[in-house]
């Protein structure tokens, strides 16, 4: 059985086979005991815990799947109606290996055992992906001598966390995306409820993230179009970060905006003499006030507030680092800046045509853009990175540091009836506030919110695990892989700032010169064909869209034109699943439920407001473009 489950292993699953080769002489000290039953499948007792069913362990699992996978709820099972069973139930993970080819949804299986419950929603929901979790590596290995398995590893498309810590879940969902359902296995659970509870709270935040970015996309989505429609041009004009990549190889210190910020205020202008600064666009505003001028400034926010914490960019950075869906007039701001790629279907399409910029991995907050930066820009895997104002809490009960753009408004806006610190205090209370533990033992004031950014941080430090991060701050919120360092170790190193600028100037005209040669040319005829076919696209959909709206309508009113409704939007779907646009219209469409009770009529109905929503939404596409002369 070991030999036929580990094969399937190392061809699917490399880096699992390797732990696995560590851990399979090591005794972790668990009492495993393989038991047959009446129908002949093997159960599994730890620790004297019963795991599986003492009679069918396999009925036991199919049972339990398909009642979880209907409801498609988070389930736990408990024992069947005709077995002495502990059910099967929970487990988290640490260590994260995917087999890549992911498809849409998931299964959460916390607590593998002998794997029962995972085959049985294989079998039962072939089309999803499982994400199996198991606390002890050695129930994983007993599980692997004892049955044949192998099915679970070919093809490498499901995810297993082995052990480790339980944060190698918010990995596996990053890839996973959509957890339809989660399986428990209480019995394991049970015996480790401490850990298994930190793999239910990060899938929690991880649910929490999907709600915040779909009120994210109600808010801002037209505002995102808008932005990018008039920065096509940027995106066929200006390079990309991809140019900056392993260019710099001194120590970056990046510039948060958290309340420990202030920390620094005294000591700011000796830490840029020694490190190469980056600077979260929020930060701009103590750079300004403290005398510093930033390498580099990230921004990534779309709304118009945002567009005045870059004030005096000039004065207060040497380069700006943009995503292509900030305002328009952000990238009128400086003469020195580079792309970001974009993470929006309009501007991948125009970027599919001149080529990509280079992708930043986004946490919903600036500062995780400006990290991937940071590290984007290192030749050498080794070069510490100290970070300023990552406090992701409520440090001292503040949100920014002091004489913050938000601080500021703040003041300026209060009167009797809203004070300042209703504001502040509003802000705070927001996202479900709780004390957590802080990088130097203490408790700290932290939210749903920024919890989620502190686990996106954790999954970005293991993948540099060869890289040290230093916090210059105990006071935040305490994140693993973030380690303290104190401002007389940074202090402590030497100038080099004349070297910075001096590399910072090669490499723009180094840049310069490789962006601006024949091949810009070439990158406009690709981007007024891009365009055609943007606008050709656009206006396809919409016509076929509106037919398809005209046809429901008549049949809502005259039912016997079903039939030609239904050709028309068998016509309607072709064009759209032909279009290479077809995500650009999609983007904007509202996600409202679209069940139906059954009745011609009614799906008639549905029909028509979802292709009514497809011509709103190409209209709007439209009209950005149009409002926005693309030169």
């Amino acid at each position: 059985m070991w030999e036929k489950n580990f094969a399937s292993i190392k061809r699917n699953y490399p880096q699992l086979a390797e732990k696995l080769n560590a851990l399979v002489t090591d005794n972790a000290g668990s009492c495993i005991e393989i038991q047959q039953t009446p129908s002949g499948a093997p159960t599994l007792k730890l620790d004297g815990v019963l795991v599986h069913s003492a009679r069918n362990p396999l009925r036991e699992a199919a049972k339990f799947a398909a009642a979880a996978l209907q409801t498609g709820q988070p389930a736990g099972s408990g024992a069947a109606a005709d077995d002495k069973s502990h059910g099967s139930g929970a487990s988290a993970g640490g260590d994260f290996h995917d087999g890549g080819g992911i498809s849409k949804g998931a299964v959460a299986i916390l607590g593998f055992g002998l794997g029962y419950t995972a085959e049985a929603v294989m079998k039962a929901a072939p089309a999803c992906v499982l994400i199996i979790i198991e606390k002890r590596p050695e129930v994983f290995i007993a599980a692997l001598n004892a049955r044949d398995i192998s099915a679970l590893f070919e093809g490498g498309r499901n995810i297993f966390i082995i052990g480790g810590d339980n944060s190698g879940i918010i990995a596996a969902l990053s890839v996973a995306r959509e957890v339809r359902a989660t399986l428990r296995n209480h019995s394991l659970i049970k015996l480790d409820e401490e850990w298994y509870s930190g793999v239910e709270q990060n899938i929690a935040l991880w649910r929490t993230k999907d709600e915040v970015n779909a009120a994210t996309l109600r808010r801002f989505g037209r505002r995102w179009i808008r932005n990018l429609a008039g920065n096509l041009s940027a995106i066929r004009d200006l390079p990309g970060i991809s140019f900056l990549s392993g260019k710099f190889d001194f120590p970056v210190l990046l510039i948060a905006a958290g309340p420990s910020l202030d920390e620094i205020r005294h000591c700011a202008v000796e830490l840029s003499e020694r490190c190469l600064i980056i600077a979260v666009d929020t930060a701009l505003r103590f750079l300004r006030l403290t005398g510093v001028k930033a390498d580099f400034v990230v921004s990534a926010d779309p709304q118009y507030w945002n567009l005045r914490h870059l004030d005096n960019l000039e004065r207060a950075a040497d380069c700006l680092v943009a995503d292509p869906s900030v305002q328009s007039a952000a990238l009128r701001l400086h003469e020195q800046i580079f792309l970001t790629s974009s993470v929006f279907p309009l501007g991948k399409f125009i970027e599919d045509a001149v080529g990509r910029k280079g992708a930043l991995g986004a946490g919903g907050s600036v500062a995780t853009s400006a990290f991937d930066f940071a590290c984007l820009l290192r030749n050498a895997a080794n070069t510490p990175i100290y970070i300023a104002g990552l406090d992701l809490s409520f440090t001292g009960f503040r949100t920014h540091y002091k004489g913050a753009l938000f601080e500021e408004q703040n003041l300026v806006v209060q009167h009797r009836f809203l004070p300042a610190e209703t504001t502040e205090f509003t802000a705070m209370h927001a996202a479900s506030p709780y004390f957590a533990q802080s990088m130097d033992g203490n408790k700290v004031l932290t939210d749903k919110r920024l919890s989620l950014y502190a686990r996106w941080f954790e999954n970005r430090f293991k993948n540099y695990p060869e890289t040290p991060v230093f916090s210059l701050s105990g006071a935040g919120l305490s994140i693993s892989g973030l380690q303290t360092a104190t401002l007389d170790a940074l202090l402590s190193l030497p100038c080099c700032r004349k070297e910075i600028n001096r590399r910072k100037e090669a490499v723009f005209s180094e840049i310069s010169a490789e962006w601006n040669s024949e091949n810009a040319a070439v990158r406009v005829e690709k981007f007024n064909a891009a365009r055609k076919e943007l606008l050709d696209g656009l206006e396809e959909i919409y016509e076929a869209a509106r037919t398809a709206y005209h046809a429901a309508g008549q049949a809502i009113k005259d039912i016997s034109k079903t039939e030609k409704a239904a050709d028309q939007f068998k016509a309607a779907n072709k064009v759209l699943e032909s279009s290479r646009i077809k995500e650009i219209v999609s983007f904007l469409l509202s996600r409202e439920n679209q069940e139906t009770t059954g009745s011609v009529r009614e799906s008639l109905t549905i029909s028509s407001r979802i292709y009514k929503n497809i011509m709103e939404s190409v209209e709007f596409n439209v009209g950005a473009l149009r409002r926005n002369a693309w030169k």
